[in-house]
């Protein structure tokens, strides 16, 4: 009865069951045989006479029926030996196929080489086919095509130290081999010596594994290192990296510049002793509460610079996750917030003032409004009076003439009014400006120095002019003054002519004690307004203010029609 191989496997080879064996061994039936025949010549040729024709004949008969079974028997032992043969052929065959498939599904190529010159190729698996394009007879039969296929920059590695790969049996290497199709694929080769039992090489086992992807990965994975390393290194941020237990394992060179310490000693926790004594309990539990929560942080410390002092600075770090979203860690920058942290004091400090003085100034613009509507109750009450109606007439002047500069003052800076500039007769618009003073500061004694060397037609914008005049004068307290005088000179400063401006005013009893330490020296309304006129004409002005002198100093350019440079204007 005959079985066939399994379905998955190729029939290669018809196998029948073995036939079951005699019982009776081939010695017996042999030693039987020679026992026969023995009886059998015995009796033909020593007892021939006795013997009749029919007696022989019986024996010959038993004779043949004893060769006919020791023939039998024989078969049946030849059959039962060509069972087992078949059965050994079939196994055979199934491991033959067996390992056929897993050469030919298995990522590795399998391959044998000789120990003669060049290491040629014995037998190499099917499967190298699918890595190289080529078949494996192209690789058996020509010696030198295997090594025909490897990059040429890569041949002479491929050959080192080959006396190393006999002594130590094993060698694993990286090289290039170009496809049928041109390509260039990486192969990681692992080769290994099989020896006889005297130690002496027999011929090389390896294998090919195509790890073109992981190069490509690794290639990647490099070039991104390498753009991060490169601008952290450059970034003028300090940029760092810490681990999952909060240590520090990176620094960029514009921190360790920063700090003025080595790489070495900021790693770990070797940075945190730069933190400000104040500051280091606060920044530890935000490190800790951020850390156990995996949560970002921003927070703002103090931290030791390279020349001992210490710096404001602004830390903002995001957490970092493995692929398999294991936490890993954060990155992070920080920056020197030093100056804006001084910039924000300063203008709070600014606001501060800023604030103070706009009460101050309120109450100033308040107190023409107070004197108008007491004068309006003496008008009311009939008992009116020359001098009640000059006051109540200057106070809403210069009430009017505070809001009109403001007005205008605030129209230059945004752009929608310019100065008028045009060729203006100066010693006539001076002498008004003095007239104008002379006349409003009624009792007080005024001198007047004006520089005769002043040029005559200038161009300029002389309302403004008139106005620093006016804005001057609205300055003055009447009642505390008890001298005025006003000097303008031509004087020449940097390579320009300039008109110099000296205001002072002597006052008889002290100003007036103020809340604030910021507006014990706050100027007069008029003397901040007349400052800004000053620098929109291209002139510097300074106020000085004490408890018994005022003065205002102030320098415009002067423009002479003669200057071509200014004949656009």
């Amino acid at each position: 009865m005959k079985k066939d191989p399994p379905d998955s496997l190729p029939k290669l080879f018809p196998i029948s069951k073995p036939a079951s064996g005699s019982r009776c061994s081939p010695l017996c039936l042999g030693l039987g045989a020679v026992l026969l025949l023995s009886v059998f010549f015995y009796a033909f040729f020593i007892l021939e006479e006795e013997i009749s024709s029919k007696s022989f004949f019986v024996c010959l008969v038993i004779f043949g029926f004893l060769v006919g079974g020791i023939v039998f028997a024989l078969s049946k032992r030849l059959e039962n030996a060509q069972g087992k043969l078949q059965a050994l052929e079939y196994k055979y065959g199934q491991e033959h196929y067996r390992f056929d498939s897993i050469l030919s599904h298995n990522p590795a190529v399998i391959f044998t080489c000789s120990m003669e010159d060049g290491f040629p190729i014995r037998y190499i698996s099917p499967n190298v086919e699918k890595i190289t394009g080529y078949t494996p007879q192209q690789f058996i039969a020509d010696h030198g095509f295997w090594l025909n296929q490897v990059h040429p920059e890569d041949r002479k590695l491929v050959f080192k130290d080959a006396s190393l790969l006999l002594h130590l049996g094993e060698r694993i290497q990286d090289y290039r081999l170009r496809h049928k199709d041109g390509r260039y694929r990486w192969i990681r080769d692992e080769i290994c010596v099989l020896k006889d039992e005297k130690k002496q090489p027999l011929e090389l086992i390896g294998n090919w594994v195509d790890i073109t992807s992981r190069k490509i990965s690794e290639q990647i994975l490099r070039e991104s290192e390498e753009r991060f390393h490169f601008m952290a290194e450059h970034a003028p941020i300090m940029i760092w990296v810490s681990n999952q237990k909060g240590g520090c394992v990176f620094f960029n060179q514009t921190w360790l510049e920063f700090r003025g310490r080595s790489l070495v000693q900021e790693m770990g926790h070797g940075w945190f002793e730069g933190v400000h004594p104040q500051d280091q309990e606060y920044l530890r539990e935000i490190l800790y509460e951020a850390r156990s929560k995996y949560q970002p942080f921003d927070v703002e410390y103090r931290l030791r610079c390279y020349d001992a002092s210490y710096a404001w600075v602004r830390t903002k770090a995001t957490p970092r996750y493995l692929r398999d979203g294991t936490f890993f860690g954060y990155i992070g920058s920080s920056s020197d917030v030093s100056e804006l942290r001084n910039a924000i004091e300063a203008i709070k400090k600014v606001e501060i003032e800023c604030n103070c003085k706009l009460a101050c100034y309120s109450q100033k613009l308040l107190e023409p409004v107070r004197d108008i509507l007491a004068f309006s109750e003496t008008l009311t009450a009939a008992k009116v009076t020359p001098l009640a109606i000059s006051l109540l007439r200057d106070k809403a002047e210069h009430m009017e003439l505070f809001l009109n500069s403001m007005i205008d003052v605030s129209r230059i800076l945004s752009g929608m009014m310019h100065l008028l500039v045009h060729t203006v007769d100066l010693p006539k618009v001076l002498k008004s400006g003095c007239d104008y003073m002379e006349e409003h500061l009624g009792r007080i004694p005024c001198r007047f120095d004006i520089d005769e060397a002043l040029p005559r037609i200038v161009r300029m914008d002389d309302i403004y002019l008139m106005k620093l005049f006016r804005l001057i004068t609205a300055s003055v307290d009447v009642e505390s003054t008890k001298a005025f005088s006003l000097s303008i000179q031509r004087v020449e400063k940097e390579g320009l002519d300039k008109m110099q401006f000296a205001f002072t005013c002597k006052v008889s009893r002290r100003l007036p004690a103020r809340m604030t330490s910021v507006a014990e020296h706050m100027e007069p309304l008029g003397m901040i307004l007349a400052s800004i006129i000053v620098k929109i004409m291209g002139g510097e002005c300074s106020v000085g203010l004490s408890e018994e002198e005022l003065s205002f100093h102030a320098g415009l350019p002067l423009i002479t029609v003669s200057d071509s440079s200014f004949g656009h204007l």
